[in-house]
């Protein structure tokens, strides 16, 4: 070998929107100061909204800078501050926890781009660690998310490591300030493979493994005799061959490599530091395929995003994203077109490309989530619905039909599990999806997201029957959006994926409204009474009601009250036991010679099975019943009670405090409807008058001046 060169910062993998395989986000730390008493944050990038999300703040002092993002099955990782505390972070509950220190009590210097996932184990480098006896160069770790187990494999004495590992065939590869090296896990065997001579050298990246083969960039560095701008390298770790496949030695390409390599397309990509048209660096790529220069320039970058790559990111759709100087840039694989996206805080470390967290809104509320179109331009590819941190809810295939603007609101309930009219439980969640154009003529692709929390939720509550995600299926109702569900929802053929922060339920559709979620085994989410009302017609009392989509009902059971508690039957109303809406009425006579003020009704619902289930309770107030005025009101010393009596009897009157508290109890005369109540003795403040009169309750308010 005959040139010494330095390692680049880091170039990253893939991005994607939505295809139907989830919504992408990028993720990333940074170290702030434009926010007072903050060392660092997370934060999210939102290519669909163009705007970054504060996602998690670590707060100074004491210092607590976050390095590199890790993902692992719905929860972020990294290494926090110069003593190397490993913390863990979960997006949906906005938690953050320390689970480990990288040297326990020694003081331990982590590398940026720390660990790479293999088999459920990260596994990392150290670049040093200082105790009051020894100076070495660092560990090789291990870390399991699952256990929190923090294991050191090996400690280092040679080169310090300058980025993350890379595994293939079981043993692990890296760079080091001067070398290329190979640890065997099995035998904790440590290999120098290729040392690099003439240092000093300023190694900033990892290599991509491409085929069999490992290829990197290195920067500028000293040689005994001349200045070298970078170069791309070509290893082979079954011969150890080191070739050097590019040297950037012509400005106009590009000088000063910085960063790790990405794949797209069997192609590699990478960016300089200097060179181009205005000397700000190039987007470059290299054919490893290719049989002679596999090198060319694709775009000059701008002094705007010029300085170090961070996180450049390849999409299926042949566009890479990178983080330069403060800013995220596009470029368009198809039209070459190198554009800004948006500003970012600085970032520590290269962008992290993860599954966007499912969308939570705020319980206890339908929430208005921001619409999308749905024209001839996109009418046949996936269309996500995500809230304003890009955080997912749905996706949309529309099958080529122009649905227009599409409004949707989603609910999260945060009680009690809610139960149907039959007592069948269904998700804390449900969502509504309004299209402008409600005309379909191909079905459309649905893919709705639930939370492993709300599932797990359900799944607890012995009524669901639920022991598996497979037994969850999409519910279809007429509803608007609402807290619970108000006409009967129907199953829907339904199949499931598991997604890193819940699950997809997946369906076809031909009309849209609400989507619950329950059983699959259940026929309908019935609540069968739509509409149940009394109202007086002459003497007589004529009840009326509406159920839909009725399941497996016999009939049903009027049942009368004088008190609102004690019911008995009073006749029986056959079921028509089918789909749609239909309606009943009863008539029950002679209402009107009770000797009461009030009559009290409900429907018993009984099923073929032996269920049964009960309907809202509704009241007529007979013509002939007691009322009850009061005079003044505010009153002074005495207060005027008129009561019209519907018996005999002599009534009672209460007078009740605003803390429950009786204050005053008189019994009033039948000869008379006037009465006079002196409630000099009370204090100044609101009560409650009660007039009780053969078990009926007459109740008004007042206030004492």
């Amino acid at each position: 070998m005959k040139k010494v060169f330095t390692i680049a910062t880091a170039l990253v993998l893939s991005f994607q929107l939505s295809y139907g395989q989830g919504v992408k986000q990028f993720w990333t730390t940074t170290f702030e100061d434009q926010y007072p008493d903050v060392a660092g944050l997370i934060i999210s990038f939102d290519s669909v909204g163009n705007n970054f999300q504060k996602r998690h703040e670590f707060l100074s002092p004491p210092p607590a800078i976050p390095l590199s993002l890790n993902y692992y099955n719905g929860k972020f990782y990294s290494i926090v501050g110069e003593v190397g505390n490993f913390i863990e972070y979960d997006p949906l509950t906005n938690q953050r926890d320390t689970i480990g220190q990288l040297a326990g009590s020694e003081i331990a210097i982590p590398v940026f781009n720390a660990m790479t996932m293999k088999d459920g184990v990260f596994y990392g480098v150290s670049s040093r660690s200082i105790d009051e006896v020894n100076i070495n160069k660092g560990y090789i770790y291990t870390l399991d998310p699952a256990t929190h187990e923090f294991t050191i494999k090996y400690e280092r004495t040679e080169d310090l490591p300058t980025d993350a590992m890379i595994e293939k065939n079981g043993k692990w590869y890296g760079l080091c300030w001067g070398s290329i090296f190979e640890w065997n896990p099995i035998n904790n065997e440590y290999t120098t493979k290729i040392n690099f001579p003439n240092l000093p050298s300023f190694p900033e990246g990892d290599m991509v493994l491409w085929g069999d083969k490992f290829y990197g960039v290195w920067s500028s560095s000293w040689s005994e005799d001349t200045l070298y701008n970078g170069c791309l390298f070509e290893w082979d770790p079954v011969s150890n061959d080191f070739i050097v496949k590019y040297d950037f030695s012509i400005p106009e390409d590009g000088s000063g490599t910085l960063g790790k390599l990405v794949e797209m397309n069997g192609k590699l990509y990478g960016t300089t530091s200097r060179g181009g048209a205005d000397d700000a660096g190039v987007l470059f790529e290299f054919d490893p395929a290719a049989i002679s220069n596999g090198y060319s320039k694709k775009a000059d970058l701008t002094p705007y995003n010029s300085g170090a790559t961070r996180g450049l990111k390849a999409s299926s759709a042949g566009n890479l994203y990178g983080y330069r100087n403060g800013a995220i840039f596009e470029w368009n694989s198809i039209t070459g077109e190198l554009s800004n996206k948006t500003e970012l805080p600085l970032a520590n470390t290269e962008l992290l490309l993860v599954s966007a967290p499912v969308a939570l809104p705020t319980p206890g509320n339908c929430e208005n989530y921001p619409t999308v179109q749905v024209d001839q331009a996109n009418n046949n590819r996936w269309i996500p619905i995500t809230d304003s941190k890009g955080d997912v809810l749905a996706e949309i295939q529309p099958n080529e039909n122009n649905l227009g603007t599409i409004n949707v609101e989603a609910y999260i309930h945060n009680g009690t599990i809610r139960k149907d009219g039959q007592g069948h439980p269904y998700l804390d969640r449900n969502i509504t999806i309004t299209p402008q154009n409600t005309t379909i003529t191909d079905p459309v692709e649905l893919r709705l997201y639930i939370t492993k929390a709300e599932f797990e939720t359900l799944k607890a509550d012995p009524a669901s029957g639920i022991t598996d995600i497979s037994d969850l299926a999409i519910f279809k109702s007429t509803d608007a959006c609402s807290g619970a569900l108000i006409t009967s929802a129907l199953p829907i053929p339904t199949t499931y994926e598991d997604y890193e922060f819940g699950y997809v339920l997946k369906a076809s559709v031909s009309s849209f409204s609400t989507f619950y979620f329950s059983n699959r085994t259940f026929e309908a989410l019935p609540l069968q009474f739509i509409d149940f009302t009394a109202i007086q017609k002459g003497g007589d009392a004529l009840l009326q009601w509406i159920t839909e989509n009725e399941v497996n009902t016999k009939d049903f059971a009027v049942e009368k009250s004088m008190d609102g508690v004690h019911f008995t039957s009073i006749g029986n109303v056959a079921a028509k036991n089918t789909t749609g809406k239909q309606s009943y009425n009863f008539t029950d006579k002679n209402i009107d010679q009770l000797n009461t003020g009030t009559v009290y009704y409900r429907l018993k619902q009984n099923d073929i099975d032996g269920n049964t289930d009960y309907s809202k309770t509704v009241s007529i107030r007979l013509s002939n019943a007691a009322s009850l005025k009061l005079s003044p009101n505010p009153a002074g010393s005495v207060i005027n009670l008129t009561y019209k009596k519907t018996t005999g009897n002599n009534a009672i009157v209460q007078i009740i405090d605003a803390g429950g508290k009786k204050v005053l109890e008189q019994r009033l005369s039948a000869q008379t409807a006037n009465h006079k109540i002196n409630i000099n003795a009370l204090a100044k403040g609101v009560y409650l008058i009660s007039v009780i009169d053969n078990g009926e309750r007459l109740i008004t308010r007042f206030v004492k001046q």
